[in-house]
C-alpha cells in the first residue's frame, strides 16, 4: 500500500482487511479491524513501516467456524501475518482502546510466521477485565523483537501464552511478561542458534507469575 509518491502509506480499515498474494506486501502503519496478510503462496516479504493497532474484531467474519483464521479474526482483535519470506514490523498492539472505560475488549492472538526472518518492535496482547491472549512467533531464520507482553491488570483474566520458535537465533530487546492477579501464561523460547535477552532490569527480564491477590503464590520470574 503506497502513497502517490510511491512510499509506504498508513491506512485504516473498518472491515475485511485480508491480503493474500505471492509477492511482497509493503505498507506504512495500520489501524483498524483484525488483519491478516499471507504471502506463503510465494516468497513475498511482509513489511509494515509503522505501528499495527487493532481496534475491533472483523465483523465480516462474525460467526465463522471455530478453528479457522476467520474465526480468530471475527471474534477478537487479532493479527495474523504469514510470509513466504521475511516479516518486518514496528510495534503491534491488540489491547483495547485506552479511551474506553472500563478497558475491556476482545483482545485476540498475535500470530507471526515466516519462512525467513522476523523483526518487530514491541508486541502487546494485554487485556483488562478479560484474558490476555497469546503471542506466537515462528521463523525458519532469526527472530528479533522488542518487549513481548501479554498481561492482565485486573483480577478477572489470565495472562497470555508467549511462544517463540526460531530456526536461527532469537534476540529480545526489552522484557517478556505474562501475568495477572489470577494466572500467568506459559513462556516458551526455542532457537537453534543463540538466545539473547537485553533488558533494562535483569531481575525482571522474564516475568510469569500470579500475584496481587491474597492466597496466590508467584510461579516464577527471572529474578
Amino acid at each position: 500500500i503506497l502513497d502517490r509518491s510511491g512510499k509506504p502509506a498508513n491506512f485504516l480499515s473498518l472491515y475485511d482487511p485480508i491480503f493474500t498474494q505471492p509477492n511482497d506486501y509493503n505498507s506504512g502503519g495500520y489501524t483498524g479491524a483484525s488483519i491478516k496478510v499471507d504471502t506463503t503462496s510465494g516468497t513475498g516479504n511482509i513489511i509494515f513501516n509503522g505501528d499495527i493497532i487493532i481496534t475491533s474484531p472483523d465483523a465480516t467474519f462474525a460467526g465463522a467456524s471455530p478453528g479457522t483464521d476467520e474465526f480468530i479474526l471475527g471474534s477478537s482483535r487479532s493479527v495474523i501475518l504469514r510470509s513466504g519470506g521475511n516479516i518486518q514490523t514496528v510495534n503491534i498492539d491488540t489491547f483495547p482502546d485506552p479511551n474506553l472505560f472500563p478497558k475491556t475488549g476482545q483482545t485476540g492472538p498475535i500470530i507471526l510466521q515466516a519462512a525467513g526472518n522476523i523483526q518487530t518492535g514491541t508486541i502487546k496482547a494485554d487485556n483488562f477485565g478479560g484474558d490476555a491472549r497469546s503471542i506466537s512467533l515462528t521463523a525458519g531464520g532469526n527472530i528479533s523483537t522488542g518487549e513481548l507482553r501479554a498481561i492482565v491488570s485486573s483480577v478477572n483474566g489470565n495472562g497470555g501464552d508467549i511462544n517463540v520458535n526460531a530456526g536461527g537465533s532469537f534476540t529480545l530487546i526489552g522484557n517478556i511478561a505474562s501475568f495477572s492477579p489470577s494466572r500467568a501464561g506459559h513462556i516458551t523460547l526455542k532457537a537453534k542458534g543463540d538466545i539473547s535477552i537485553n533488558c533494562p532490569n535483569a531481575s525482571v527480564c522474564i516475568e510469569s507469575f500470579a500475584g496481587g491477590v491474597s492466597g496466590l503464590i508467584p510461579t516464577g520470574n527471572s529474578g
